[in-house]
């Protein structure tokens, strides 16, 4: 809604250089016709110019002396402003605001998934560990010409969890990206080396994962302790 101040500091200034104009408009017009320059059909039209011209000038120095025609343009440009100010004001604080629950809110979100990451680093941990036991000489005596078969298949779930947990970090991403490093080198690694299906460097990856994670998680918890409370 249109503040009624500044509804009415704009309305005085529309008036107040509305009559300006029509003022000099009529002397100029004036002025022209008494060298002849101008020329009117009707030559009364020349007699009632003077007579306007003579009427707007005592409306201007009777309203001057009793102080109506008092027009401060500093003063309506205030009145003007001021409303204006007001709503700028009023804007910044509101997204000052809406940037600090924002921040808030990641706050929150990132340490539900560090102890989430904490927990999915070491569930793959024990897969891992289940899998790698599963190639001894025993194993290999048990289960004969069907242990690689075995094996393929084993390696596979542990491919399919590490592919669930480079999705889980990925949704995550951006939000990481403006904390930590967390996501950067080692779980693209991992998400490249999992589609060429390379056992040796995707253990490698994980390995890697696995001996910064606590260290990862750290850092980032680091990160968030600086977000203003």
């Amino acid at each position: 809604m249109l503040d009624p101040n500044l509804h009415a500091g704009i309305i005085k200034l529309i008036i107040a250089y509305t009559l300006v104009g029509a003022f000099v408009f009529t002397v100029i017009i004036t002025c022209l016709s008494l060298v002849g320059w101008i020329r009117f059909a009707d030559p009364t039209q020349q007699r009632k110019l003077f007579v306007a011209l003579i009427v707007e000038l005592v409306v201007i120095c009777l309203g001057s002396f009793a102080n109506l025609l008092k027009f401060d343009p500093k003063q309506v440009q205030k009145e003007v402003q001021a409303p204006l100010a007001k709503t700028v004001s009023t804007l910044s604080n509101t997204t000052a605001k809406l940037e600090q629950e924002k921040a808030e809110i990641s706050k929150t979100s990132l340490e539900t998934f560090g102890r989430h990451y904490r927990s999915k680093i070491g569930e793959l941990e024990r897969v891992i560990a289940d899998y790698k036991k599963f190639d001894t000489p025993e194993m290999r005596k048990e289960y004969g010409t069907e242990f690689e078969r075995a094996k393929e298949k084993r390696f596979q779930e542990v491919k399919g969890q590490l592919n669930d947990f480079v999705l889980f970090v990925g949704k995550w991403r951006r939000l990481l990206k403006a904390y930590s490093d967390l996501v950067d080198g080692q779980i693209d690694a991992l998400q490249h080396n999992l589609g060429k299906g390379d056992e040796t460097e995707i253990l490698k990856n994980f390995a890697t994962i696995q001996r910064n994670s606590e260290s990862d998680i750290d850092a980032l918890k680091t990160a968030l302790d600086g977000v203003k409370q």
